[in-house]
């Protein structure tokens, strides 16, 4: 059994799970704990597009940064949807977005956080007045929940349509949509430094969503 995992920071685990984030995030648990094969595109700042996108054209390259500017291509045989037995996807905050960067040749995340250092460092003076606008003057809250929605249909309809089950979670704890699980604050243990689910809430996801695998019978697939 393949599992195909997508989602943000509390998917992807790193940078508040330590160097073994790998091994330690709930999507590997999952995996280990009803011997799948765990093959997780999420990534830390994703947006709700972004894994609609990886879902219904093809996963991003995956990077290894070489220096602070620059990033091999690590072009793998990956797996897309077809290729796996079970989705689950985490949706994140509805306000996040991407756009396709010309000179870096790949999709590059935006928050409503510009000064955050991540996104910072490769944002050019211009691109940062834009952004900062468009946060400022332009988007809406109405707009960013309605995104989330058509994301969020989306998803399931692609699933339906490959004839896939899939498993809904959301880290957006003012969402008006029905999710699976919530992965918030407030419904498991998390850092007080990171603000992230800790080892023993990815201990807790991860028995919650083998628990929904199994009520579901998607272990039998």
């Amino acid at each position: 059994m393949r599992i195909y995992f997508d989602g943000c920071s509390n998917t992807h685990g790193k940078g508040y799970l330590g160097d073994n984030y790998e091994n330690l995030r709930w999507s590997k648990l999952v995996c280990d704990t009803i011997g799948a094969e765990e093959v997780n595109y999420s990534r830390s700042g994703g947006c709700n597009i972004r894994m609609l996108r990886q879902l219904t054209t093809k996963p991003d390259d995956i990077l290894v940064r070489q220096s602070p500017q620059n990033y091999k291509r690590l072009n793998d045989n990956k797996y897309t949807i077809e290729d796996c037995d079970l989705i689950i996807i985490q949706l994140t905050f509805p306000n996040r977005t991407e756009f396709y960067g010309k000179s870096e040749k790949r999709f590059l995340p935006v928050t409503n956080n510009i000064n955050n250092n991540k996104i910072k460092k490769w944002m050019t003076r211009s691109l940062e007045e834009f952004w900062q606008n468009y946060y400022f003057e332009v988007y809406e809250k109405e707009y960013g929940e309605t995104n989330e929605k058509m994301v969020y249909e989306s998803i399931k309809n692609t699933c339906k349509a490959k004839n896939k089950p899939v498993i809904l979670l959301s880290c957006y704890p003012e969402t008006k949509l029905k999710y699976d699980i919530m992965i918030t604050n407030d419904t498991y243990p998390h850092s007080r430094i990171h603000w992230h689910p800790d080892e023993k809430g990815q201990v807790m996801i991860a028995s919650d969503v083998v628990k929904l695998i199994k009520e579901r019978n998607y272990d039998s697939i």
